[in-house]
């Protein structure tokens, strides 16, 4: 078991360091356990204007990991600018539609909204 102290440091450490960097962004998802097959199974064939919209929006180096006993989606991507890439598209139409057709599969009431989770090492 690990002391106060120690747990304090690694919540500051954590809390210190950025949400993501100006390059790079990992978020995480739970979908529920009862539907992974289908959620898979939708992202082996995602929209075509998706990947168009994704592309534009500048999102590259995209991937998507899943742990199936938890249902925890672990996300990254890429972008010149992060902050940038995700306000473009969530301004497509695409987007909205392909959201509202995932929100089925995901375990949160308001259809899974993603967490951003915190970069503290990176070998480049």
């Amino acid at each position: 078991m690990e002391s106060q102290s120690e747990a304090q440091r690694l919540a500051g450490t954590v809390a210190d360091s950025a949400p993501g960097t100006a390059a790079r962004c990992c978020f995480l998802l739970h979908v529920r356990i009862d539907r992974l097959d289908d959620y898979v199974d939708a992202h082996e064939h995602v929209w075509p204007e998706m990947q168009r919209a994704l592309s534009d929006a500048g999102w590259r180096n995209y991937s998507l990991f899943l742990q199936e006993q938890t249902g925890m989606v672990v996300g990254y991507f890429e972008a010149d600018d992060v902050e940038l890439a995700q306000q473009a598209i969530a301004k497509t139409e695409t987007n909205a539609n392909w959201q509202r057709a995932m929100s089925q599969f995901f375990a949160a009431p308001d259809g899974g909204t993603s967490e951003v989770v915190p970069q503290y090492f990176h070998l480049a």
